[in-house]
């Protein structure tokens, strides 16, 4: 908890004309948004990040962010699912990141001292 994690996303055109395109991505509950490191006209808000526009042949837009860890103690072990969608006149899409977050506990232990 509190630690960051980094997220880049990639949206490419291999050939062709131009194409329209429309990102979203729900960040899931256990990261917030914290900062751009590479925005490229995207926008965050209440932990969705959007984008939309043009990408030309043979380009690509890319998105990179850091994200801040929740505090979750409900398990030990805790899978972060990010999913993205994508839509263009050709068709629609997704792609997925997934992490696991551990959680540790840290355990005081009083120390106890005997006079020998």
């Amino acid at each position: 908890p509190g630690d960051s994690v980094t997220y880049t996303i990639i949206l490419s055109h291999v050939s062709g004309a131009p194409v329209e395109a429309m990102l979203t991505d729900t960040l899931p509950s256990e990261v917030n948004f914290d900062t751009w490191i590479t925005q490229s006209g995207a926008v965050a808000a209440n932990d969705v990040i959007t984008w939309q526009g043009t990408i030309e042949a043979e380009a690509e837009v890319r998105l990179v962010f850091t994200a801040v860890l929740q505090e979750n103690t409900a398990t030990i072990v805790i899978p972060v699912v990010n999913r993205v969608f994508y839509t263009t006149p050709g068709g629609d899409g997704s792609a997925v990141a997934v992490f696991d977050l551990y959680v540790t506990n840290t355990i005081f232990l009083p120390l106890v001292m005997r006079n020998f």
